[in-house]
């Protein structure tokens, strides 16, 4: 069984090795679910993904600050992600954007709530932040990516 000093035991052999929820109330009111993920269940990830990945989920609000500026960014490139959650959900914040004429992206992005932070070992290690409008109108995600430095990658719809 190999242990880490910040996530204690680890589940290897799963595809999720750690699970755990923190609240932030400097972010949301709701926990933010945080894993640890392998691509395989037969690989042990190395001290180094362990290490910088407890040092990202100690500092989530960091990251957090990152991936708002990053999302901003997408949406500035392409707000299809925005049009389809005008369509689709019904939702009390976003009809009141709309009606004051203040749907801008930035707005939009202070919308979106921070539900996971992953970090990912295989052929790409990385930490991954699930960005949602409101997980019981649509399953669409924006997944922001950074590199285990910190780094950003990209920005990612998925669903």
């Amino acid at each position: 069984m190999t242990t880490h000093s910040y996530f204690g035991e680890l589940n290897l052999g799963d595809w999720f090795i750690w699970r755990s929820n923190i609240s932030i109330p400097q972010i949301q009111e709701n926990p933010i679910v945080l894993l640890l993920e392998v691509n395989s269940g037969k690989i042990e990830p190395t001290t180094d993904f362990l290490d910088k990945s407890a040092k990202h989920f100690q500092n989530i609000e960091s990251l957090h600050q990152k991936a708002v500026i990053e999302l901003i960014n997408y949406l500035n490139d392409d707000d299809y992600f925005i049009d389809e959650h005008i369509e689709q959900c019904d939702l009390p914040a976003l009809t009141a954007l709309i009606e004051s004429d203040d749907l801008t992206n930035e707005n939009f992005v202070k919308l979106l709530k921070l539900q996971s932070v992953s970090g990912w070992y295989g052929e790409n290690c990385q930490i991954v932040m699930d960005y949602m409008i409101d997980p019981e109108q649509s399953d669409r995600i924006l997944a922001v990516k950074f590199d285990l430095d910190g780094n950003f990658n990209k920005v990612s719809w998925e669903s």
